[in-house]
């Protein structure tokens, strides 16, 4: 079932590639092969969490951590979006 959802946004999409990354339920399941990515998008230049948001990630992380998974966090810094005035 899951493949053909994939199917069908992969044509809705124009994106292609990611049915052969899901395994078949008949193929081994490594969650040591997946890594998932925490990002945060900011417009600062330093750029930091707050306190619970910390304590969230943490704990999310030994979550992973718990079930094999990798995990990794990083920070996107947001463009601008004001336009230079003429």
């Amino acid at each position: 079932m899951i493949r053909e959802k994939i199917k069908l946004e992969e044509n809705t999409t124009g994106q292609t590639g990611y049915r052969s990354i899901i395994p078949t339920s008949n193929e081994n399941f490594n969650p040591s092969d997946f890594t998932v990515v925490y990002a945060v998008i900011s417009d600062y230049d330093d750029p930091c969490l707050p306190f619970f948001s910390l304590l969230s990630f943490k704990h999310a992380a030994t979550r992973l951590n718990t079930l094999r998974y990798k995990y990794t966090f990083s920070w996107i810094k947001k463009q601008s979006t004001h336009k230079a005035k003429s």
